[in-house]
């Protein structure tokens, strides 16, 4: 579900320690417990590559990667970089782009044995997480950059 940022509710430790966490984000309003798969999450790590958005998300990327880097202004290059954007908002329910919410750093005792948890209790498992989800610049950013990447292999592939 999501909660409002902004939370004054004493009983919902983890929106306020969240809320607490974004300050300088470019962020646009809620905190998501339970991303969807239509979700693209941003960030590394536990299990973002395998998230369904995400590889969705890569499919348009490669189906627009040649457009964006043979585009010939700035202009030409932000448009295909909102299509991608919009395709990702236009799925039903509309996706959203999520970045992660740091939780609070629980302290360790001390001689505690360090294992790696199972698949399932993996505290940095999306379903596990707390996300925020980030403005349309943001969101712009990204996909741009996942546009980018590649480019000079590209280009020369091309030329």
């Amino acid at each position: 579900g999501t909660a409002p940022i902004a939370s004054s509710d004493p009983s919902n430790p983890a929106a306020a320690s969240a809320a607490s966490s974004l300050v300088g984000k470019s962020i646009s309003g809620s905190i998501v417990s339970d991303p969807h798969p239509h979700d693209v999450l941003c960030g590394r790590g536990g299990g973002i590559n395998s998230h369904p958005g995400n590889v969705r998300f890569r499919s348009w990327v490669r189906e627009r990667k040649e457009a964006y880097n043979l585009a010939p202004s700035k202009a030409e290059k932000a448009r295909v970089s909102k299509e991608v954007v919009s395709r990702v908002r236009a799925l039903d329910p509309p996706g959203r782009f999520l970045t992660r919410v740091s939780p609070p750093k629980q302290g360790r005792k001390k001689n505690r044995k360090k294992r790696k948890p199972p698949p399932s209790d993996d505290p940095d498992a999306p379903e596990n997480c707390m996300w925020i989800e980030i403005d349309e610049v943001k969101a712009m950013a990204k996909t741009s950059q996942a546009l980018r990447e590649g480019a000079p292999e590209l280009i020369r592939e091309l030329h």
